[in-house]
This record gives structure tokens, sequence and C-alpha cells, in this order.
């Protein structure tokens, strides 16, 4: 059984850099994962903790609304495990599957992970100064 780490590794290697995608993956409905045929179009979007909530709401509304003109589209959230995940200002999502159960897929998307914050490399700006004005004579 692979680790969760190591199935998200897989699904972004595949996503990004197999020569055959999409003609192979999207186009015909081959599971990313898998390999194995599948029906319709499925996106597998990943959430984790502190996630931008834009970042994976805004695809899930947007597929959510397409499904209603075909609904061969599928749209889920894929989390390292299956309790809550608590993301940006408190927003709390239940994930549909987790990595072990290695949901069958078409494209998998990975949102943004946000910045870490960082100092101000402006000379004499610390974190708690602004940065000082220059004198004019």
């Amino acid at each position: 059984m692979r680790s969760s780490a190591s199935y998200l590794q897989a699904a972004a290697a595949r996503l990004v850099f197999d020569g055959a995608w999409p003609a192979a993956g999207v186009s015909e409905g081959w599971s990313l994962m898998t390999g194995s045929k599948i029906d319709g179009f499925r996106l597998g979007i990943y959430v984790f903790e502190d996630a931008e909530v834009v970042d994976f709401a805004a695809p899930y509304g947007v597929f959510s609304v397409a499904r209603r003109y075909d609904p061969a589209l599928d749209v889920f959230l894929v989390a390292e495990t299956l309790r809550p995940v608590q993301a940006q200002a408190g927003f709390t999502v239940l994930p549909n599957y987790d990595f072990a159960s290695r949901p069958a897929m078409n494209a998998f998307l990975i949102p943004a992970a946000r910045a870490p914050a960082r100092r101000p490399t402006t000379p004499g700006c610390t974190s708690s100064s602004a940065p000082s004005r220059p004198e004019h004579s």
C-alpha cells in the first residue's frame, strides 16, 4: 500500500510530467492513479490544513455547476485522512476520500499552499518598524 505522501507525489507527477496526458488521460477517460478506464470526467481536489478556501472551493463550485449540464462530470475532495480539514479562517471541510482509498480520477488539482510569513528585507526595517524615509535636503 502506498503512503499518503507517495500517493500525492505520484498524482502530481502523472498530472505534470506524463507525456501522454492529456490525450491518454483526460480525453479517453483513463484514471490518473489506477490507469483503468472510467466513465465521465472525475476531478479530485486536494484539501489540506490552512489551504486558501478560494483555491479549492472555486474549482469545486465551477465543476458543480457544470455537472448540471453534464452529469458525467464529478468533483470531490481528497485529503490525507477522512478527518475534518480546517482551511484558512476556520473554514472546515470533510473530504470525500482519503489517500488510502485511491479514488479513480482523471485529474488531481493541488491548490497553492500559503507562503510562509517573510521578514522584511529592506535595510533598517524590522518587523516592528516601518521603513525609514530618506531625508530630503
